[in-house]
């Protein structure tokens, strides 16, 4: 675990003495805040989201490099034996990664709560999670229907156990079909305090931090 090199405040709970830097971005951490990730410990919890993430991209890219490389041979279709795999281990990953973002916003105490504009980050993260989880049924759908559905009411049910809603305001996504495929959108990025949060077939869940100027005002 990375020390710290001079007394600090956390970098989340102003008052708290600093015990270790996140060995990522190097933010003062108090023990409430050290989480642990793949067996790298210090880290903070903002890049142990950012981690995830950018497994879900690598794991997509694998997933469409495959995909490629089958259309290109002919030996497979898409919703072959190896397709259901992949997508069954991205779910995995996808819902793993809830749960870690569950158990994180649970297990905070009071005490440890975090200042408004963290606690905005921490939404806008459930809500990227939560799009990640409808684009992968959007994924398993099209893998049986062989086209993406006309609207995300018919992922409920059979490839979403809940609606797919941000997780924050309650609000559904907004989905539009596309020659791309889709384009999936929060409807209330300002809540998150960005500009937009998007995702796609070939794009994980990501947001313009362009922050709304109402944001700042505040």
């Amino acid at each position: 675990m990375r020390g710290v090199t001079e007394m600090k405040d956390c970098a989340n709970h102003t008052g708290t003495r600093a015990v270790a830097d996140c060995a990522n971005c190097g933010k003062p951490l108090c023990a409430d805040c050290i989480e642990d990730y793949e067996g790298e410990d210090s880290l903070c919890y903002d890049c142990i989201v950012e981690r995830q993430l950018s497994d879900f991209k690598d794991k997509g890219d694998a997933e469409r490099a495959e995909r490629v490389s089958t259309e290109e041979g002919g030996t497979r279709r898409l919703g072959s034996i190896a397709f259901i795999v992949v997508a069954s281990v991205l779910t995995a990953l996808v819902l793993g990664a809830a749960g870690f973002i569950l158990y994180a916003h649970f297990t905070r105490s009071s005490a440890a709560a975090g200042t408004p504009e963290q606690e905005m980050v921490w939404d806008r993260d459930d809500c990227l999670l939560s799009m990640e989880n409808v684009r992968e049924a959007l994924t398993a759908y099209r893998g049986d229907k062989g086209a993406y559905p006309d609207s995300l009411t018919a992922l409920e049910g059979s490839y979403l156990e809940e609606t797919a809603t941000c997780p924050v305001s309650g609000a559904q996504y907004v989905y539009r079909k596309t020659a791309a495929g889709y384009l999936l959108e929060c409807p209330n990025p300002d809540v998150h305090g960005v500009a937009s949060i998007t995702a796609g077939p070939s794009d994980v869940p990501h947001y313009d931090d362009n922050q709304p100027s109402a944001y700042w005002d505040h």
